[in-house]
């Protein structure tokens, strides 16, 4: 509760500060999202490469997706919207097809060794202006909260082989499930083969 309340104020004070200098009535463009959601997701993250790859407190800076990405998230957005049960939830749907995700990701031969992060935000307009202006500060902690879910996947089998670059890329796709809209986010973490002493 604790590292979420230092989440949300973090998220909060950024997108306070964009909404001042872009206007109340202003769309922030991918470029500011993705710097709140660098903000957002440091300490999550960092949690998350450390379980992953032992690496300690590991920053990754990440921007907007090139067109590979892109596409392997539209493919993950059409595994998600797949004929599921009426009683799934996107959580249940991100495990329960992780391999066909991790197939859409890294290719099934897993040669891919960047890792990657599948999150989400739940898509939701405010009838209140001013949570609509912080719509994006909204929408990074919900993806910083959803990165802890089990949602990472990695394609390399000697992940500890690897360790980060400190850089990666973010790309978005929207998704409906069960008659709910949902924000894709699908993170790639650039790693490098380890240094040999």
């Amino acid at each position: 509760m604790k590292m979420f309340k230092k989440l949300m104020a973090v998220a909060l004070a950024g997108v306070m500060a964009m909404a001042v200098l872009t206007g109340c009535g202003s769309s922030l463009n991918e470029k500011e999202v993705i710097a709140v959601i660098n903000d957002a997701i440091k300490s999550p993250l960092a949690k998350v490469v450390e379980d992953e790859t032992g690496e300690k407190n590991v920053e990754i800076t990440f921007k907007a997706a090139d067109s590979e990405l892109k596409d392997k998230t539209k493919a993950v957005a059409g595994i998600v919207e797949e004929k599921i049960g009426e009683k799934d939830t996107i959580d249940t749907i991100l495990k329960g097809k992780k391999d066909a995700i991790l197939d859409a990701l890294a290719g099934k031969d897993r040669k891919d060794t960047n890792m990657y992060l599948v999150s989400y935000a739940t898509k939701v307009k405010y009838d209140s202006k001013l949570f609509n202006t912080l719509n994006e500060g909204i929408n990074a902690l919900e993806i910083a909260q959803n990165i802890t879910k089990n949602v990472v996947i990695h394609a390399s089998t000697e992940i500890g082989d690897y360790e980060t670059k400190g850089t990666g890329m973010m790309a978005f796709q929207d998704v409906t499930v069960n008659g709910k809209t949902y924000t894709i986010v699908v993170m790639k973490v650039d790693m490098q083969k380890k240094a040999t002493k």
